[in-house]
């Protein structure tokens, strides 16, 4: 199963390569991310042809002297080159699809997304700045997962990391094997600088947030028995074969890691560096 890139979403929408540069980094993180999983990510065979300004198309940033766009060519040649979902198309033309944002009934990447996990990533927009998107196909409304910026793969992640997504890391039994990813979107979305400057209150909701984004994307799952037992939300996952636990310290902004016994293991920050606080209390678990 794939995720298309929406080729509507490039449209010539951006004033110069500068503000599409900016766009492209957040893309390229979303893109990124969803390769953490054994997801491909398709698009058109002539979506190195579509506009980003007025004059230039995609295909002109391998061309451009631009130092930071220079470095991420890799990137973009990724996203132009194949694989292309025109090469084995899911949907069929002996049905319709139709939608706001064409004539054709078939034949395009919207189409192909409702043939696949109905899901499609695309370039800041104005017609694609929210999700759901619906298409008809043989008049019946589908739904279709718009990922347009990071807040919205967070969302898509955290609906989908159960089923849809299935893990494709080197082990999946370390405390975070998606390591990389979360701290990609924790370094993105500056998390750590946003808590400077704000109440209490709103740091313990960010770092709650937070705290659960970066547990759940690396498989720790809430436990309802532990967490009543103790009063505060904890998870817990097997590693080299014994069931550890997480909590999230909503005083520090960190986390709290305890063996299979409920025994203090040490306080970590969210990209799970060990912080200097020692501590020695344990949880209850019977």
């Amino acid at each position: 199963m794939a995720i298309i890139l929406n080729e509507f979403s490039l449209t010539g929408q951006f004033r110069d390569l500068d503000s599409f540069y900016h766009n492209l980094k957040e893309v390229i993180l979303i893109i990124r991310s969803i390769k953490n999983y054994n997801i491909e990510i398709l698009k058109s065979y002539n979506f190195y042809n579509s506009n980003i300004t007025q004059t230039n198309v995609l295909n002109d940033l391998l061309k451009n002297k631009n130092e930071e766009i220079r470095g991420l060519k890799s990137e973009i040649s990724k996203i132009i080159n194949d694989p292309f979902w025109e090469a084995s198309p899911k949907h069929n033309c002996s049905d319709t699809y139709n939608c706001l944002y064409t004539n054709l009934n078939c034949m395009y990447g919207l189409a192909e997304a409702v043939e696949n996990i109905k899901t499609v990533i695309s370039f800041k927009h104005l017609d694609f700045s929210l999700s759901p998107i619906n298409v008809n196909k043989n008049n019946n409304s589908i739904a279709i997962d718009n990922i347009y910026d990071v807040d919205s793969l967070i969302v898509f992640l955290t609906n989908n990391v159960d089923n849809v997504l299935i893990p494709y890391v080197e082990n999946s039994l370390d405390y975070l094997p998606n390591k990389k990813l979360t701290d990609s979107l924790l370094k993105f979305k500056d998390v750590e600088n946003s808590w400077k400057g704000i109440s209490h209150e709103e740091q313990i909701a960010s770092y709650k947030k937070w705290g659960n984004i970066v547990a759940k994307f690396n498989f720790w799952r809430l436990n309802n028995v532990i967490t009543n037992r103790n009063n505060r939300d904890i998870f817990s996952k097997q590693v080299n074969n014994r069931t550890c636990y997480l909590s999230i310290d909503t005083e520090n902004g960190t986390f709290e890691l305890f063996n299979h016994n409920g025994n203090h293991l040490g306080e970590f920050n969210f990209r799970f560096e060990r912080t200097q606080n020692i501590r020695t209390h344990a949880i209850n678990l019977y």
